[in-house]
């Protein structure tokens, strides 16, 4: 082996990519808690929020940093495949990371989703044949747009679910490495550029974790929300074209969040209430308030490991039937929903929010 094949070897070895990942998250997770207020990454607290006081956000983009970094690392090796998805991906964070520093309107986040989500939908159909793989679940003409449609709704209810601390960095950890472990089942399984990439991504978010856990120290902002929501998604299209992740499983995987954003935004909107506008009425916050941030979130990490995951691998397994499985993964969780008020306006915690905060000097 010559000493450029060794290079290569070195900079392309998974081990090397993923400590890379971790080490770029923690180093630029430290600069930003450091100098959050001077670079203009604060957040006070907000109708949506469920914490009192400034703290600081944009942790999002450390990780789209550190996983930037890793996919360039990839690309030096053989496999290119990661070249259009990371380039998207950080598109998508910067838009985010636009919004965290200064709010942008709705029109132009949506815009910058659906441009992310199709351009995404448009390479995987010139590079692997997107189409096909469609064709055998259903009719292609339904099929594209609702890809298209759900990818860039699935960024959103992502995000509405960014609310206390560890939920959304807990939720994407476990997602990708759950998608990794079920498609590493698979007859199929190959560790491809794009399964490194979303490897190291899972790595970053679980250096990003610490830092969020309760009390957070630093929020992912919508950079970390966009960004990870994003390449979850990725993560799904990529299980299914390769063969080596059923559709199902990717569907099972994501429920808990789906369900509570899906249900909270359909109630408030049935109400007549301002469903455009920051609130705290998603289960989970409900759920925050009764206990604490913390035990939310591990009520969450506990349903998604011990229900969604073995829903996830019998699936994969094929040991049962995938709509089944969907029912059994959905239904228990849009009523638990329903009776955790998700979506339903709290007056009294409201009031008293106000108030704590107007005490505090925070608006």
């Amino acid at each position: 082996m010559d000493f450029s094949n060794q290079i290569l070897f070195v900079v392309f070895n998974p081990v090397f990519v993923i400590a890379i990942s971790g080490s770029v998250t923690l180093a630029a997770l430290l600069i930003l808690v450091r100098w959050a207020q001077r670079l203009g990454l604060v957040q006070g607290a907000n109708a949506r929020s469920s914490h009192l006081g400034i703290r600081p956000t944009g942790g999002g983009a450390a990780i789209a940093a550190a996983t930037f970094v890793s996919g360039m690392l990839i690309l030096s090796g053989p496999d290119d495949s990661v070249l259009a998805p990371v380039i998207l991906a950080i598109l998508l964070a910067l838009v985010g990371l636009a919004d965290d520093l200064k709010n942008i309107s709705m029109r132009l986040r949506l815009g910058a989703q659906f441009v992310g989500v199709g351009g995404l939908l448009t390479y995987f159909e010139l590079s692997f044949g997107l189409s096909d793989v469609l064709m055998q679940i259903g009719p292609l003409w339904l099929l594209a747009p609702a890809l298209l449609i759900w990818g860039a709704l699935w960024i959103n209810l992502f995000n509405f679910m960014d609310g206390i601390d560890g939920l959304a960095a807990s939720e994407a950890v476990f997602v990708l490495l759950s998608m990794l472990a079920l498609a590493s089942l698979s007859p199929q399984w190959e560790l491809s550029g794009l399964w490194l990439w979303l490897a190291s991504g899972a790595v970053a978010g679980i250096v990003f974790l610490p830092f969020n856990w309760a009390p957070a120290k630093i929020f992912m902002g919508d950079a970390g929300a966009y960004f990870f929501s994003f390449i979850i998604f990725i993560g799904a299209l990529w299980g299914m074209i390769s063969g080596q992740l059923s559709f199902y499983s990717s569907f099972i995987l994501i429920a808990l969040f789906a369900s509570d954003a899906l249900v909270t935004l359909i109630r408030r909107i049935s109400s007549g209430q301002n469903w455009t506008g920051g609130h705290r009425t998603h289960a989970y916050q409900y759920l925050s308030r009764r206990h604490s941030h913390a035990i939310a979130t591990l009520i969450y990490l506990g349903v998604n490991v011990l229900w969604l995951l073995p829903l996830a691998f019998l699936v994969q397994s094929q040991l049962i039937n995938p709509y089944l499985s969907l029912f059994f993964a959905y239904a228990p969780l849009i009523a638990a929903m329903i009776w955790g008020n998700a979506g339903r306006p709290d007056t009294k915690d409201s009031q008293h929010v106000k108030s704590k905060r107007s005490k505090s000097g925070h608006a």
